[in-house]
């Protein structure tokens, strides 16, 4: 089931995880977070900003290359050996087709501005420069959501193509009682449960032999009704994107690790600096012996 596959891909996971911890402490320490992190954590807050700023710039630039806004980001086109079969009416009709196809390319550009996916994008772009890996669910209504390395695990054979996706959040009790499930949910002294007691979801998206992905979502081990799904390969809504491709892993190397040596190095001359400082502008009085 899903919990028992999350565990059995969480050690391969650990070591991608704790180097993204690495760069993110270096760069934008809440994109990757601590291990039982949440809104009330305060981050450290490095010595430097040149891996902040550095991060930052590199996303809003990717952004713009890949969606440059009021421009198309992609053009669509017939060959001209297509319309050879019409004769003379040939140019004309290419003309009335590329204007078609043109329309197209508006309604796709309007429709990407109204829902407002460059925010998103911007933080998973961030996620591939620190951790190097990244998951988007696009969802039915065409936004998409982002889940950085900490909320899931995945596993690909030896060609890069993906076998297994899950996915771990928590939902409280409340919401697992509303379920069309029967689960035993933990309870207090006076068998009634908490409100705010948190159960795990798991989201599984596994590669069948047909070469289908099954998706289902369970919670304590039990599927929840109406949430199985079967997508082909090229249709398939969750997207784990990295940023390197190496031969055998399922998680892709960051941006950031490639430099964090200086960033390491910087980070701790910052820090003498500022240490320093401190120490040369203390001022002591004395009290004169006379």
């Amino acid at each position: 089931m899903g919990a028992q596959r999350y565990a059995q891909l969480l050690s391969e996971r650990e070591v991608f995880l704790t180097r993204a911890r690495a760069c993110a402490k270096l760069t934008l320490p809440m994109v990757i977070r601590d291990d039982g992190a949440d809104s009330s954590t305060s981050f450290d807050t490095p010595y430097q900003s040149v891996g902040a700023r550095g991060v930052t710039n590199l996303s809003s630039n990717m952004v713009l290359s890949l969606f440059p806004a009021g421009t198309p980001f992609f053009r669509l086109l017939v060959s001209k050996e297509d319309f050879v079969q019409f004769g003379p009416d040939s140019d004309r009709i290419m003309g009335e087709v590329e204007a078609e196809l043109s329309d197209i390319e508006r309604t796709v550009l309007e429709e990407i501005e109204s829902l407002n996916l460059r925010s998103t994008l911007f933080e998973v772009i961030k996620n591939l420069l620190i951790a190097g890996s990244s998951l988007i669910y696009v969802q039915p209504d065409g936004n998409i959501r982002n889940y950085t390395l900490e909320d899931f695990v995945c596993h690909r054979d030896v060609s890069g193509n993906v076998t297994d996706i899950l996915i771990k959040e928590s939902i409280s009790a409340t919401v697992a009682k509303s379920l069309d499930i029967k689960i035993d949910l933990p309870s207090d002294e006076k068998g009634q449960v908490p409100v705010d007691k948190d159960i795990d979801l798991y989201t599984a998206i596994r590669l069948q032999d047909d070469g289908t992905y099954y998706e289902y979502q369970e919670v304590r081990g039990k599927i929840i009704k109406g949430t199985e799904s079967y997508y082909e390969a090229d249709k398939l809504p969750w997207l784990p994107l990295r940023m390197t491709k190496n031969t055998g892993e399922s998680y892709g190397r960051s941006y950031v690790e490639t430099v964090v040596g200086d960033l390491k190095s910087l980070e701790l001359l910052s820090k003498s600096v500022v240490e320093s400082a401190a120490i040369a502008a203390k001022t002591l009085f004395f009290v004169e012996p006379a």
